[in-house]
């Protein structure tokens, strides 16, 4: 065989091995996309594991229920540190007296000698806190 035959077969011979290198890593991927979708979020979370979902969402299930203007003003201002350091991608949205929701923290509407009810209007698809209602009692 002359030189340019065993070249031609080496370059063949690469390809395939390129192409079975690609199916390879194209399985393994849709392998684990469908591995977290039939194990679902109590399992595995967008490479999250659920107890660090729990803990992003235990900050803010402590404020669940009736609380006094002060403790409404921390989970106002809980609520804008985590859209600033960005955990988990998930940017937190608080809707207050059937207001706008808030992107800014907004304290003026909020009074310390006043009651609220705070509930969690809506989660993301993995399970994260992503709407946080906040109303006066009257």
């Amino acid at each position: 065989m002359n030189k340019l035959e065993n070249e031609s077969k080496i370059k063949k011979i690469l390809i395939v091995i390129m192409m079975i290198l690609a199916f390879i890593i194209i399985a393994i991927y849709v392998y684990n996309m469908i591995s977290i979708a039939t194990t679902g979020v109590d399992i595995y979370v967008s490479g999250f594991y659920n107890n660090q979902v729990s803990k992003y969402n235990s900050s803010f299930e402590d404020y669940i229920g009736t609380q006094n203007g002060r403790d409404v003003k921390k989970l106002i201002q809980e609520v804008f540190e985590k859209n600033e350091d960005n955990y988990f991608d998930a940017i937190l949205c608080v809707k207050i007296n059937d207001g706008n929701y808030l992107n800014i923290p907004n304290y003026k509407v909020i009074s310390d000698n006043k009651r609220y009810k705070v509930d969690v209007t809506k989660y993301t698809k993995m399970g994260l806190i992503k709407y946080i209602s906040i109303q006066e009692i009257k």
